[in-house]
């Protein structure tokens, strides 16, 4: 790439390629990512390059790979042949013959750069090809056939190896030379799971280190074979997955974590995924997703607007979406609540997310059938005479916060509401119902009632030993809007109730998961 023009021919087939939305029309199909293509001259009379190209086909490519073959010696090696198998579109494609600066090598001539240049197969973008073509890629010549089939606007590839003069062979050996580097190539993308191209590329390359240190022809090779085009390709070499990404799609603005959880289509995390974050000249970092699929950063944006979030990882189609900075600088949001009854009363537990400081909290108890107060019931009013202030003074503390209600009958279920006092002002911000303390034998998420959801949602659930637990609810998209539970949960059974009233009707998915369980459940909201 000479200048911004080359740059332009080739940038846009690199997010075809990938699945990036930044491709400009066409988007990738996805349905020939295991094509192969095999071109193979006679290199003499009694030198089959198909030889070579069946060695790697019967020891390195798996089945998962449809392999066309095109071979001299089977008399299909035709120029018009090779052209309409590239234009059909082939993930990774080998070539074997005579070659030079102007073109690879056929049985019956040449495919010339020209025509690399012309080639059609988009949006089947090829990741790579490899020959071993005597001058297939000679530099001093710009109108070479690697520089062209990288820079072809309408098809091609994204990179292409070759020789920037001589490849060589040993007449009556399909493994000697150059074959023995091609070999090689396909050993580490098929067999040795290397699958960057520049990294292939280096690798491939010092396999034969010590070798070329002997040989003067693996010297020669080793010097002068190169790749074209953009190292950082991953070439895809299974069918490409969909991402579940698990994000906040709204954040405020400030100095907070925020933490992407990556899964596969089968709900298992996705370790090793790179996640990036990026907000205008305020927050731009990358990280890798942990053993448990999660990639937490410590950011700070300054302003509201919007930060894009994009997940790849190798072999999934990308992941991208916008992610709302708002100008909110204040708040106070429950992440948990739950109320236990024990043999010394009813324990309460929760904990809360502000940037604002909170004076502390009040409790009211009701039983269920007689919950007469609306949800959002004012505070500074006089309550409904069903609901019943737990507490004599404000409870106060640390994050989390406790409680133990023992003026409360264990034998009875009780509905807890909780009330955050900041200044002069009280909200709120939660409800929970109390469960019993006997011990679960294993996780459960168990009942979503009612559903259809009106205007609360409650979930039951069973913990069988202490866990952090984490409850949200997501969109049909994956998208998560909405988080009723996250913390540590001591052993039992638990009730948890949630406001729902600023989502939309429509279909949602609520996930339980700690460290050895995840279940979901499919839920309707309707208003």
């Amino acid at each position: 790439i000479a200048d911004s023009e080359d740059a332009a021919e080739v940038i846009p087939k690199i997010f075809l390629y990938e699945g990036c939305s930044l491709a400009e029309g066409d988007t990738n199909p996805w349905d020939y990512l295991d094509q192969m293509l095999f071109m193979a001259g006679m290199l003499d009379s009694y030198t089959d390059g198909g030889d070579t190209k069946d060695y790697i086909d019967d020891n390195y490519v798996s089945s998962w790979w449809d392999i066309t073959k095109l071979y001299e010696s089977d008399g299909n090696m035709t120029t018009s042949n090779c052209i309409a198998e590239m234009n059909e579109g082939k993930n990774v494609i080998n070539h074997i013959h005579h070659s030079n600066e102007h073109g690879l090598g056929t049985q019956n001539g040449m495919i010339y750069s020209s025509q690399l240049y012309a080639l059609e197969n988009s949006p089947r973008i090829t990741s790579t090809l490899y020959t071993i073509g005597c001058y297939a890629g000679y530099m001093v010549y710009p109108s070479n056939n690697a520089f062209m089939f990288v820079q072809a606007p309408d098809g091609g590839g994204v990179t292409m190896t070759s020789n920037n003069c001589y490849g060589w062979y040993s007449p009556g050996h399909y493994n000697m030379y150059s074959n023995d580097f091609d070999i090689e190539y396909f050993n580490q993308l098929c067999t040795e799971d290397v699958w960057v191209t520049g990294e292939i590329h280096a690798v491939h390359k010092y396999a034969y280190r010590n070798t070329a240190m002997s040989n003067t022809y693996y010297r020669y090779i080793y010097y002068e074979l190169y790749q074209c085009g953009d190292p950082d390709i991953p070439i895809y070499t299974s069918e490409a997955d969909d991402l579940t990404v698990i994000y906040e799609d709204s954040i405020p603005q400030g100095a907070q974590e925020y933490t992407v959880h990556v899964d596969d289509s089968t709900d298992s995390s996705v370790e090793g995924a790179l996640v990036c974050i990026w907000k205008d000249d305020e927050v731009y970092a990358a990280d890798l997703t942990d053993e448990n699929g999660d990639a937490t950063f410590a950011i700070n944006p300054q302003s509201e607007g919007i930060m894009l979030l994009t997940v790849t990882a190798h072999n999934f189609k990308p992941f991208e979406t916008e992610v709302e900075v708002t100008d909110e600088n204040t708040y106070i949001k429950l992440t948990s609540f739950t109320a236990l009854t024990t043999d010394k009363g009813i324990e309460l537990e929760w904990s809360v997310s502000t940037d604002i400081p909170i004076n502390g909290f009040n409790l009211y108890r009701s039983i269920p059938e007689t919950s007469l107060a609306p949800s959002n019931f004012d505070s500074s009013s006089s309550l409904d005479t069903a609901w019943t202030k737990v507490n004599t003074n404000l409870i106060t503390g640390k994050n989390p916060y406790s409680f133990t209600d023992t003026t409360a009958n264990t034998d009875t279920t009780y509905t807890y509401r909780l009330e955050a006092v900041t200044g002069e002002n009280a909200e709120i911000i939660g409800e929970t119902e109390s469960t019993n303390s006997s011990v679960p034998s294993s996780f459960a998420l168990n009942n979503v009632f009612p559903n259809p959801v009106y205007n609360s949602i409650n979930v039951s659930i069973d913990i069988p030993e202490n866990a952090n637990i984490e409850i949200c609810v997501y969109d049909i998209t994956g998208r998560k809007v909405s988080t009723l539970a996250s913390g540590l949960y001591a052993p039992g059974e638990y009730t948890i109730t949630s406001d729902v009233n600023n989502l939309s009707s429509g279909v949602y998915i609520l996930r339980m998961t700690s460290e050895n369980f995840v279940s979901a459940k499919n839920f309707v909201i309707a208003k």
